[in-house]
Formats: structure tokens, sequence, C-alpha cells
């Protein structure tokens, strides 16, 4: 096994245990506030993935650095962008296959806000009332990002709310690149804090800030998305 599939390995492992320990305890949290309205597990995991992955990512390289098996692979003649390049390519790609999902199911507040309100039957549009194409009732969280795409580059009954499919699609973007900003940013976190002072310590450390970049990102992408769906 090459060094940087061993660190792919590592940290696919951590990322899979922060999956195992964040989703249950978010799902509880949420069935306790909420009871039978409680999110479901595909929710929260769409949710909350990114910050798993980075968790994982800052996991999982500093306890390799720690352990010797990150100096290994460098004296074997891999550069430390070698040795993360398979880390950040799944990254990317687990990104992009969240891009293609729908959007959070209902009770999130999240793209729960339809062009045109699913009660309407008839729409004031060029001087009459006109019937309402079901496609524009349709909350943007319950289209694919493809159906998204067509419906904002479609041209939308007069004075429907257009602007929350843009919102929407600013918030599965960023929240698919934040898959790759958490595999880089949180291995990135692993090498620098483990290099300076190895042992636990180096790994909780790393994985602070690994969630706090993280965080800081996903907050940027819903006040990115926020603007973008009140921009007429």
């Amino acid at each position: 096994m090459s060094p940087a599939v061993a660190v792919a390995r590592r940290v696919a492992l951590r990322s899979l245990a922060a999956v195992l320990f964040v989703v249950p305890t978010v799902v509880l949290v949420s069935f306790v506030d909420r009871g039978a309205d409680a999110w479901p597990a595909g929710t929260v995991l769409l949710l909350v993935g990114p910050v798993c992955v980075a968790l994982g990512a800052a996991w999982g390289v500093a306890e390799l650095v720690s352990e010797g098996a990150w100096a290994a692979g460098l004296e074997l003649g891999y550069s430390p962008a070698r040795l993360l390049r398979v880390v950040v390519l799944a990254g990317a790609v687990v990104g992009l296959l969240a891009l293609l999902a729908p959007g959070p199911d209902e009770g999130t507040g999240i793209g729960e806000t339809a062009p045109v309100p699913a009660s309407v039957e008839q729409w004031w549009s060029d001087g009459a009332w006109t019937p309402v194409e079901p496609r524009w009732t349709r909350t943007p969280a319950s289209l694919s990002t493809g159906e998204l795409v067509g419906r904002l580059l479609a041209a939308p009954p007069t004075g429907a709310a257009w602007s929350v499919d843009r919102g929407e699609l600013v918030r599965r973007a960023g929240w698919a690149l934040g898959f790759f900003v958490a595999a880089l940013g949180g291995a990135l976190c692993g090498v620098t804090f483990a290099a300076r002072r190895g042992g636990r310590g180096s790994v909780v450390r790393a994985a602070g800030a690994a969630f706090a970049i993280e965080g800081a990102w996903l907050v940027a992408v819903l006040a990115a998305s926020a603007y973008a769906s009140s921009m007429t």
C-alpha cells in the first residue's frame, strides 16, 4: 500500500468514526427537540458531512504524524502534496456527489420557500390571472440540482420569488465545495499541529482547528446563500 493510500485510508476511517458519533448525536438532539418531526439521518448526514470530513482528516493525519508514518512517507520521496492528493481528490469527489443530491428534507428551514406558494392556483401575470405551472410551487430543496438550474434559467411568472432558487444553488455549491475545504484544511491542520507537538493533545488541537475552519466556511456559505436569495 502506497503512503498516499495509507493516509487516505486512515482519514476515511476517522471520518467514518466522526460520522458514527456526530450524526446519531444530532438526530437524538433533534428528536428530543422536535419529537416525531426530528430530522432524518440522511438530512443530518448531508448537513454535517463536511464537518465530519474535516474532523476525520485532522484526526487521521495528526495520528500519522505522531506515529512517524508521515515522516516515513517523506523519506520514501513523497512530498506532502503527494501524500495528501488522494485525500483531497476524495473530498472533491464526495462534494460532487453531494452537489447532485436534492436539498435537505422539510423542517430544516433550508430551501423551503417556493417561488410561488403551493396554495396558489392562479397567478397574476402579464395582465391576467393564469394557472400556475406546478414546477413553480415546488420548494428549491425538493429539486435535484439539475432541476434547480433548469428552473433558474426559465422565465418565472411575473412577481415570483425566483431568487430563492439562486440562493439554494449557492448553498449547494458552497456545501459541495465544503467537502474539498474540509479534506484539505483538516489535513493541513493535522500536519501543522502534530509537527509542533506530538501526542494525543495535538490530535485534539488539530481537530478543533479543523472544526473552526470548516464551521466558518459553512457559516459564510449560508450568509452568501441568504444574500443571493434576497437579491432581486
